[in-house]
């Protein structure tokens, strides 16, 4: 059915040839009669000067609220947009449309409803060479605001991994608010709304055009075990707590050597941090042939077990425990010129080390540490609920109360979540250089939690030797 604009009360424009309406923030409503229920599609022939901001509603409910996603930057009716829409579902009968405009309706050439495509598409052309649907996608947000730095790396390999075992290719938009930007940055990072690659180049050889349409896909299906094999166009598969519960052991088919080749073959820093941490690694960490590099990365802080999170029941060791551990480790390669590389989110930990072991003792001094000290901390967080939950602390008894202050103290000096007056990409520019400086290493005693995996998994020396703190 195609529409009289005239009749449906828009005044024709014989300069502009087109039909306007002037009024802001109106509406256009016309009907459609079915002879049974069915789809449709809509038609419209328009031009934009600036970008149209519509909504459908069809039977009172909004089904689209980006309907013209084109702005064509012409009011002259030789570059006309038309564009055919939906399809949309019809009820037996009387059916009704609202165009809703928020701001300048678009001129209008043409408004038709058809039961058949007017615009044909290229499908049955191309159809045997272009292979790729909106389900080959998976696309990988922050879902977990709550996470650090490597969390989401993490999360980026389990989503890659996944991605090549099934054929499918992973999306990155990390937007969560930790990592973006905070302040007057180089504007290709300030300006960046996806702080990935704020860090690393893509390693997909995909135009970033088809990055945008993945990202702003409106329908998202959540990846689960249970339909990874579904194909469709009109679903991009979302990779979310539940993908990530249903496919983390998924990791566990690779052993430590092929995790570290696998993830070093999808992260590559930009060149200039590569080329910055390289400088830092080469001014801080002597070259001689009978050398050994211990690494060492205590996390502390907010690396705690709260209400119904174990956090893989971190231990904070006492820092003279460390201290034993390392001078152990020493004494076992005595006949070597030993140096120890620092990394921790404590520097309580950094000067404590460097007092009793001296100048064995490496680190960046750069970085933005804590002040807080956690040595031997052994509180289990169990009367408050965890950080993500939002309740009254004002009916908190008195003990629960003084576990409250407790792990704000911790969580406010931890870098990620707390310190708000630092630079966020610093913060996670810090986290990469001191993974990389441990990238050489012979020996890492690594903590519980993802930063300490990947001091190991970034690590590049084959006859690399990892001990667990917490197993020691």
């Amino acid at each position: 059915m195609i529409y009289n604009l005239n009749e449906l009360g828009i005044r024709y424009n014989p300069l502009y040839e087109a039909f306007i309406i002037l009024e802001k923030n109106s509406t256009l409503s016309f009907n459609y009669k079915s002879s049974k229920k069915q789809l449709v599609f809509l038609i419209i022939q328009y031009n934009s000067s600036t970008k149209p901001f519509l909504s459908l509603k069809i039977n009172n409910k909004f089904v689209n609220n980006n309907l013209l996603v084109h702005n064509t930057h012409s009011i002259n009716k030789l570059i006309g947009f038309r564009t055919q829409l939906g399809p949309f579902e019809m009820n037996d009968g009387d059916n009704k449309f609202e165009i809703v405009c928020n701001g300048t309706f678009p001129f209008l050439y043409h408004l038709e409803v058809s039961e058949n495509p007017q615009i044909i598409n290229s499908n049955f052309l191309i159809n045997d060479f272009f292979k790729l649907q909106m389900s080959d996608f998976i696309l990988l947000e922050t879902y977990n605001t709550y996470g650090g730095f490597f969390w989401h790396i993490h999360n980026y390999f389990i989503c890659s991994y996944l991605a090549d075992k099934y054929n499918k290719i992973p999306i990155v938009n990390f937007k969560g608010t930790l990592y973006l930007s905070n302040t007057d940055d180089f504007n290709l990072i300030q300006k960046n709304s996806n702080w990935f690659y704020n860090y690393f180049n893509s390693v997909l050889d995909l135009p970033y055009t088809t990055h945008n349409t993945v990202i702003n896909f409106p329908k998202r299906k959540k990846l689960l075990k249970s339909n990874i094999n579904e194909k469709g166009d009109n679903f991009v598969f979302y990779f979310c707590y539940e993908t990530f519960t249903d496919f983390n052991l998924i990791q566990n088919e690779l052993d430590l050597n092929q995790k570290r080749e696998y993830i070093q073959s999808k992260l590559k820093l930009l060149p200039y941090l590569k080329n910055m941490i390289n400088k830092i690694k080469n001014d801080l960490i002597p070259k001689k042939s009978n050398q050994k590099l211990i690494g060492i990365h205590y996390r502390g802080t907010d690396k705690i077990e709260e209400q119904n999170l174990d956090e893989e029941h971190p231990i904070h060791l006492e820092y003279e425990r460390i201290e034993k551990i390392l001078q152990d480790k020493i004494q076992e390669l005595r006949n070597w010129e030993v140096k120890i590389i620092v990394t921790t989110d404590e520097n309580p930990l950094i000067k404590f080390l460097k007092k009793k072991l001296g100048d064995k003792i490496i680190n960046y001094n750069q970085a933005n540490r804590s002040k807080i000290k956690t040595s031997g901390l052994s509180y289990k967080f169990q009367l408050t609920p965890s950080r993500d939950k939002i309740y009254d602390k004002s009916i908190l008894d008195q003990i629960s109360r003084k576990e409250l202050v407790l792990k704000e103290k911790l969580i406010n000096n931890s870098i990620h979540m707390g310190h708000k007056n630092l630079s966020n990409y610093k913060k996670g520019l810090d986290c990469l250089i001191d993974a990389y400086m441990l990238s050489d290493c012979d020996i890492i005693f690594k903590s519980k939690g993802n930063f300490s995996n990947y001091c190991t998994f970034l690590n590049v020396n084959t006859k690399l030797e990892v001990f667990d703190l917490q197993k020691i």
